[in-house]
């Protein structure tokens, strides 16, 4: 079983689903049917990734005559994520030019963003095509995305801002996992610039507080599992405590996957219109009815 590196953090070991430990695992080689017999795939892992992460996979493509090819993704099981926009995976280069008996590499980039389901083993193709649009070999892939969110502690900038997480800014948003939700906070600062306020995970709502001793260097803290079972649209909070900067903002179990925005204000052509169709009725006053003064009530 090999253990690949993720550009967001270090792999350590596989996630199993107790979550007991942190990793992104490469799992059983991908079947590669090769039509032509001219261009021939390695073996290709199937991955696993978590939630707003990014992951490459290396592909050996070798040629046995000079050709140049076309490298695509045929998203077959993943067709509703890729189109809803949650998984993203391309290749890079999409071209490729082979001499006769050469290999080159080329990644496979996979994004998810936290708006991702969970699954196991959905299968994907990577396709390699002639110039002229033939297929001249392909390979399934399978891939499991995990209900998992890592976000890892880095160095800050200054005393005053002592640490930084490379999650993103503003509010993340998760859909219902049936096997939970689990966040990990990983340390990877070096720089030591705050050393009376080490790396302690302030979490409010859904992300529980890290208690006992802060994190060292390449340690994880890991809050409690979220469930579906404590309801929808459930707000959480991280920072670093005693610090306070960098927060971020989550929402589990979510319903929605944005702010409720507010209702457009009415342009100059309409505003007359909306005005007065929000105002009440007016009812007429009987015509021998005197007029009410203030003086008189």
């Amino acid at each position: 079983m090999k253990i690949f590196k993720n550009d967001r953090f270090h792999a350590q070991k596989i996630l199993a689903l107790s979550f007991v430990t942190v990793g992104l695992a490469l799992g059983t080689s991908g079947h590669a049917q090769t039509l032509d017999g001219n261009i021939h795939l390695g073996e290709i892992d199937s991955p696993s990734i978590g939630l707003g992460a990014k992951l490459e996979i290396t592909v050996e493509v070798t040629a046995d005559e000079a050709s140049s090819v076309n490298l695509a993704i045929d998203s077959e099981d993943l067709a509703e994520q890729i189109q809803d926009g949650d998984i993203s995976i391309q290749s890079n280069p999409p071209q490729i030019s082979l001499g006769a008996g050469e290999t080159k590499e080329v990644k496979l980039e996979i994004q998810t963003k936290t708006t991702a389901p969970s699954f196991d083993a959905k299968k994907f193709g990577f396709v390699v095509k002639s110039d002229k649009g033939s297929t001249l070999t392909s390979a399934d892939i399978s891939l499991t995305v995990l209900p998992l969110y890592v976000v890892t502690v880095i160095d800050g900038t200054d005393s005053d801002n002592p640490y930084d997480f490379d999650s993103q800014p503003g509010i993340s948003y998760f859909r219902p996992h049936a096997k939970g939700l689990q966040f990990v906070f990983k340390d990877m600062s070096v720089k030591n610039l705050a050393p009376t306020k080490p790396v302690l995970i302030h979490g409010n709502g859904v992300i529980q507080h890290q208690l006992g001793k802060p994190l060292q260097h390449g340690e994880v803290y890991q809050p409690q599992v979220v469930h579906t079972s404590i309801g929808t649209d459930m707000p959480g909070y991280y920072t670093i405590h005693d610090v306070y900067h960098p927060d971020r903002s989550v929402v589990v179990n979510a319903t929605k996957f944005s702010p409720t925005p507010p209702a457009p204000a009415p342009t100059s052509d309409t505003a007359a219109d909306a005005s007065a169709a929000a105002a009440p009725m007016a009812m007429p006053m009987p015509a021998l009815a005197p007029p009410i003064s203030k003086d008189s009530e």
